[in-house]
């Protein structure tokens, strides 16, 4: 989990960049296009981070679960979490 968290906080510095970036453009006036690519790329940005955090849950927590006879419990959690994605 060491280097996955440390990947996670590294794309949270750079979104927290990006966000005072667009909080700043928005109060500058900028072009709107530009606004909305900055946005879109924070929302990719974003989605990224979803997605190391899903991968390292189910490399390691699903696997523990299933490991130590959880593996139902795990499942569920899949389950509801993908109910929530398709939202």
């Amino acid at each position: 989990m060491k280097a996955s968290k440390e990947r996670v906080r590294h794309r949270l510095k750079i979104i927290r960049g990006q966000l005072t970036g667009l909080e700043k453009m928005v109060s500058d006036d900028k072009y709107c296009l530009d606004i909305l690519t900055l946005s879109l790329a924070i929302q990719r940005a974003l989605k990224e981070m979803d997605q190391l955090i899903l991968e390292d849950h189910m490399k390691s927590c699903v696997v523990e679960a299933a490991r130590i006879g959880k593996a139902e419990k795990a499942s569920k959690e899949l389950t509801d979490l993908f109910k929530i994605i398709r939202k």
